[in-house]
């Protein structure tokens, strides 16, 4: 690997969220890719046509080259070019190759803003215009995403562990088959909750909490607003459904002048209860902010963190920072509910 890929974690990859589309590339042997692969992930493992059985330079550079004008072709350029993800396999020699000139390579891209040149396609006869090359457009294209690939700030990512150790974790994020015909693993492949710490969740409103949801990420324990709905629960009281998943729901509207110093203290006792009987939570209490807010007091509770600190930790998860549109949390609602925070007394840290 070249020495600035990064190496992360299974769940660093999942937090992005995967399906905003990044640009996701497994280098596995197509047999091993087509059976199960991250959903957005496509392939790149070129066959040696050599005797010695390697990859030569100019075969990996024409299948990145083919690569990225099929994502050109299939409108499938992905929305964020940071981070670009190698997935592959730890003991797989072809996928270690693969992704090591990977690597290299988009790190030549951003030192000599260097370019790949479109494949020679046939000429579209049927085109009414004569002076039209289809080649023209598919080059600018190709062009934008090597621009984008090649910018100083684009970071090349290597997850540990491989796609094993994603699956592992992470198989409502997978799916069978090649990349155009890929089917999904468990059929929950969309808006995704985000992993704070490994037994707490933070939903969000375009999360849908159907049962197969909460069975796919292993949740226990579901806080919630009362105006959820939410089978066989009380407001206030933590309820065991006959599934097996207690809820707690707060009553506490989605309304900026809220106080949620109460909530905060049942939910972060509920919390903290869920784990020690190794549980998993998944806070969906409205939106995205106010839930934050109960993992934040959750986490001044665990580690003894200032409630600027604890939101700072949940936003460099949650804010999608490789996107300048994004923002993680509503600044306005943030600041009123970190002000509640730090009105909660000081508890010593608990050790895990």
């Amino acid at each position: 690997m070249h020495p600035l890929t990064i190496n992360v974690q299974p769940h660093d990859i999942f937090n992005l969220p995967l399906f905003s589309y990044f640009f996701v590339i497994d280098t596995r042997q197509k047999g091993a890719y087509e059976a199960n692969h991250i959903a957005s992930a496509f392939n790149f493992c070129p066959t040696p046509s050599n005797p010695d059985g390697n990859v030569t330079t100019k075969e990996y550079e024409v299948e990145l080259g083919k690569l990225i004008c099929m994502m050109v072709e299939e409108s499938m350029a992905p929305m964020h070019i940071t981070p670009v993800v190698l997935i592959g396999d730890d003991v797989c020699e072809f996928s270690k190759a693969g992704a090591s000139w990977l690597s290299h390579r988009l790190a030549e891209l951003q030192k000599l803003k260097s370019t790949i040149s479109v494949p020679n396609q046939t000429p579209n006869t049927s085109s009414n215009s004569k002076d039209e090359n289809p080649n023209d457009w598919r080059q600018k294209e190709v062009d934008r995403v090597m621009l984008q690939l090649s910018a100083l700030d684009t970071e090349v990512w290597w997850v540990n562990g491989g796609f094993p150790a994603f699956y592992a974790q992470f198989p409502s994020q997978c799916s069978r088959g090649d990349w155009a015909n890929a089917v999904p693993t468990l059929d929950t492949i969309g808006p995704t909750p985000r992993l704070i710490t490994p037994s707490v969740f933070l939903g969000a409103r375009d999360l849908d909490m159907k049962e197969l949801m909460v069975q796919t990420y292993s949740v226990t324990h579901i806080i919630c607003a009362t105006d959820t709905s939410c089978p066989l629960s009380l407001i206030d009281e933590p309820v065991e459904t006959i599934s097996g998943t207690t809820y707690l729901r707060c009553t506490v509207g989605d309304d900026c002048d809220e106080d949620m110093t109460a909530c905060f203290m049942a939910t972060t006792a509920f919390i903290l209860d869920a784990v020690a009987k190794g549980g998993r939570v998944m806070v969906f209490l409205h939106g995205r902010t106010r839930s934050a807010s109960i993992i934040a007091a959750y986490l001044m509770c665990t580690h003894n963190w200032t409630a600027q600190h604890a939101f700072d930790q949940i936003s460099s998860i949650c804010k999608m920072k490789y996107h300048l549109a994004s923002t993680s949390f509503d600044p306005m609602l943030q600041q009123k509910l970190m002000t509640q925070l730090n009105q909660i007394a000081t508890v010593a840290p608990i050790q895990n």
